[in-house]
């Protein structure tokens, strides 16, 4: 059942069916197409979201409704800590990469619950909305406001449309049926409304540059003896494998050394994912991969499989010096040809044609127990701010997320006397925050 649905939600059936509910059926009325944003007042990529769309607003025939919620739905961050730090952090990489305002520190309560209450008073649109989160995030409002109980159910009632509509998270945009999440993924909605036509008169796009992903081709690689990139990933997690691939390339690029360092999937360490964060990575992963020119399935089977069975066989595969092999192997078996590789005859085939014996692979692993380097592994995640997958370092600059992979390509580029905690480009490594 699953990989019918995949496939539908992938064909040009479902595509001109969404366009003919959101588009065409509008028109007919004389109404514009109706992009629905979903923002937090306390959430760093959603002040990012409200600065960027505003050239989505001024260059395509589109209404923006705006949804205030509360922030994501309870369980959904399972690393609470170490999530805001990253997230202000990360807000940061976004501003400085498109020219928005920068943030240092979030606001206090006061200032949300005053922000709240403005937020049904006085914004009507994105710029107002702008304006609004920019007085929050500075604190410059000249009089505060108390706890109110409409405020707080208006943002609930907004936060269940947000859910049922099919998403889970804030800074995330909904058009025509398709979910874009944060500023990284506006080159979609925009793909999505040029295709339709909307674009004003005498209007450019404004993100279609991003399709340029393989930053890394025209790199000068300064000469260094340490060039080795870890890599931290899960063995069934679609962004691992797109960002596998891409540090593989960068690696074949310019003679770079990859420790590939697998983590205990999210689910072996007492966390579940929603359905609707399962259907998002699904159709996200997909373009991902599309826009990168990586192959991937029209099937979501990785989701059933815990693929412990391919943890277990890793240690061996390394010894072996077969860890990239290995790996590249698990992800084509699992993201493009849909292997179950919970079949013992389909993990012993695969085995075999890498020329890894799976007996003895096993009897390794009785020496060398996958659960505790893996273990290890999720540590120094958590020394470096991280926790999520996949992960990369580079001597000291870290990032988390396939699309964070310029960080790396930015600093494998640069001499290694370049400050630690800023790039020469200036995207910040970390930044200190006492409240978000």
């Amino acid at each position: 059942m699953k990989q019918i649905q995949a496939w539908w939600f992938r064909s040009n059936l479902y595509k001109r069916m969404q366009n003919a509910k959101y588009f065409l059926l509008p028109s007919l009325f004389n109404k514009k197409p109706c992009i629905e944003v979903y923002v937090a007042l306390k959430d760093p990529h959603s002040y990012m979201l409200i600065q960027a769309l505003i050239h989505i607003e001024q260059r395509y025939e589109v209404d923006i409704t705006l949804y205030l919620v509360y922030e994501s739905l309870p369980g959904i961050n399972v690393y609470p800590k170490l999530m805001r730090q990253w997230v202000l952090t990360d807000a940061n990489v976004i501003a400085h990469r498109y020219g928005l305002k920068a943030i240092t520190v979030a606001p206090n309560d006061s200032q949300l619950l005053t922000g709240q209450q403005y937020w049904q008073l006085s914004v009507k649109n994105v710029v107002d909305a702008e304006k609004l989160f920019t007085t929050t995030w500075q604190g410059s409002f000249e009089y505060y406001c108390q706890t109110s109980t409409p405020v707080i159910n208006f943002q609930i009632k907004n936060q269940r449309r947000l859910v049922n509509k099919g998403h889970y998270l804030a800074a995330t945009c909904f058009f025509a049926g398709e979910w874009f999440l944060g500023v990284d993924r506006l080159k979609y909605l925009e793909q999505r409304l040029l295709s339709l036509g909307l674009i004003k008169k005498d209007s450019e796009p404004y993100f279609q540059h991003e399709f340029n992903d393989e930053h890394f081709t025209d790199l000068t690689v300064p000469i260094i003896k340490d060039r080795t990139v870890d890599v931290y990933l899960s063995l069934n997690c679609p962004y691992s494998y797109i960002g596998f691939v891409k540090a593989v390339r960068l690696a074949t690029k310019h003679q770079l050394t990859l420790s590939i360092k697998p983590i205990i999937p999210i689910e072996k360490r007492g966390f579940k994912i929603p359905v609707n964060k399962q259907k998002y990575m699904y159709s996200d992963a997909y373009r991902e991969a599309k826009a990168a020119d990586i192959a991937f399935s029209n099937t979501i089977t990785w989701f059933d499989q815990h693929v412990v069975c391919c943890y277990q066989i890793f240690s061996y595969a390394a010894a072996q010096g077969k860890a990239i092999d290995y790996v590249s192997a698990v992800f084509n078996a699992l993201f493009v040809e849909s292997i179950n590789l919970n079949d013992e005859h389909a993990m012993k085939r695969m085995c075999q044609q890498l020329q890894i014996d799976h007996a003895e692979a096993l009897a390794y692993q009785q020496q060398h127990d996958w659960q505790v380097w893996a273990e290890q592994h999720v540590k120094e995640l958590a020394e470096l701010g991280l926790w999520g997958t996949p992960c990369f370092r580079y001597q000291s600059t870290s990032c988390w997320g396939q699309d964070r992979f310029f960080l790396i390509e930015q600093a494998i580029s640069q001499p290694p006397e370049v400050n630690s905690e800023y790039s020469e480009e200036g995207y910040p490594v970390k930044v200190n925050v006492n409240r978000l």
